[in-house]
């Protein structure tokens, strides 16, 4: 398969789908998954040419921007300038107030026009749009996601050629720019390897990525882009990935408080005698122990546990569901809000629900009621097991409308 994939315009925008998979398909189509994940995924670059402008428009649009970066108190370094072309970065002071770090519009601006590239950090953290896909993306992969803004003037260039330290899928959506992909001296390289002015190899491969068209670049892979003579504006979806090496790390420091022979020190003098004979064998029957008493589920459960916890939620219409929680009765109708990380847990005095960093407990019970919840997205709160009377069932419901992981219709 090519690296390149056409479409011919008629894809269908999911991302206000609730389901995970097809949202996904929204980034990627036509492509399906599958390719994605055989072709592609950690391998080699992936771009896709759509032919229509407007694609990603529901997530971002100069408009927006717009609105945002005059009516938010931005600051640096999460709103930035960079240039490829000067020696160094412009300095922040000569685009923010004096004395703090908050962005002068006006300079800010004008800098621009001049050729320096906008860059917005975290704006997932002020828009629903692209909080949501955030969400939407971090619980397909069950790894982070974080999102970055660059608004390229015609003719300019922001960075020089790099690599990233994680897996990045670029969303156009003003404009144009040239890129170039280079032959790369790191595979896959770790957060703790980052670009060092590393030279480039070879270009292997030169495109234009226009509006509506998307571009996967695994880690590691050297890159740089132009813009053409317009203005151009993309949306950079990083997924922060947890590695193997990262979950090994963990197994190994889990399985040291119950296994003393990963406690023990290393030989004496082993500085002086690092093939000591007994060193191999050791080494082999802590490896040995590691295999047989790993617990791959519960090493993924310590990971998803913490990526729960980084969830910052942002709802939009959150103010008015809590303010009408007095109207709530036995026949409201009720959602789950899609696209929330959460997960159950018990013991013999509680449940627990992990949400947005928090536990929240509940009688053991409600067990069959907190079932009820990971079957159904929608519901009546009659429809709840009857667990608890009508009273205890809208005692629970507006219990999870205020922690954000219902709705009331």
């Amino acid at each position: 398969m090519k690296q390149g994939i056409q479409s011919n315009g008629n894809s269908t925008a999911l991302l206000k789908k609730s389901s995970k998979e097809q949202d996904f398909e929204y980034v990627i189509a036509p492509l399906t998954e599958a390719e994605f994940y055989s072709d592609f995924y950690e391998k080699k670059v992936c771009r896709i040419h759509r032919n229509q402008a407007d694609y990603y428009k529901n997530l971002l649009s100069v408009e927006l921007l717009d609105e945002v970066l005059h009516s938010h108190p931005l600051s640096y370094p999460n709103a930035k300038l960079v240039n490829a072309s000067k020696e160094s970065p412009p300095n922040p002071e000569s685009y923010t107030t004096a004395g703090n770090n908050i962005i002068h519009k006006a300079k800010f601006l004008k800098q621009f026009s001049e050729g320096s590239t906008m860059v917005f950090s975290a704006l997932h953290d002020h828009l629903p749009s692209l909080n949501l896909f955030c969400n939407t993306m971090s619980q397909y992969f069950s790894h982070d996601f974080q999102t970055n803004i660059y608004c390229t003037p015609p003719d300019a260039q922001g960075f020089h050629t790099h690599y990233d330290t994680h897996d990045v899928f670029i969303l156009q959506i003003e404009g144009s720019k040239k890129w170039r992909i280079y032959e790369s001296p790191l595979v896959l390289p770790l957060k703790t390897q980052p670009f060092d002015d590393q030279k480039p190899g070879k270009i292997v491969e030169e495109f234009i990525l226009n509006a509506g068209d998307m571009l996967y670049v695994p880690r590691g892979i050297m890159h740089d882009a132009v813009s053409n003579n317009v203005t151009s504006m993309h949306i950079t979806a990083g997924l922060l990935a947890y590695s193997w090496s990262e979950f090994l790390i963990e197994a190994i420091l889990h399985l040291s408080k119950k296994d003393e022979g990963f406690r023990r020190n290393l030989p004496v003098g082993f500085g002086y005698n690092p093939k000591g004979s007994d060193a191999k064998d050791t080494l082999q029957k802590l490896l040995d122990s590691l295999v047989k008493n790993i617990n791959v589920e519960k090493g993924f459960d310590r990971f998803f546990k913490e990526l729960i916890s980084n969830d910052n939620p942002n709802f939009p219409g959150q103010l008015r569901q809590v303010m009408s929680l007095s109207d709530l009765s036995i026949d409201s109708e009720i959602r789950k809000l899609p696209n929330v990380n959460y997960e159950v847990s018990a013991n013999s005095k509680k449940i627990l629900i992990h949400l947005y960093g928090q536990e929240l407990e509940f009688p053991t019970f409600t067990e069959p009621a907190v079932a009820f919840l990971e079957q159904n997205d929608s519901f009546k709160v009659a429809d709840l097991p009857d667990c608890m009377d009508d009273a205890g069932k809208i005692v629970f419901v507006k219990r999870l409308v205020k922690e954000g992981l219902l709705n009331v219709l």
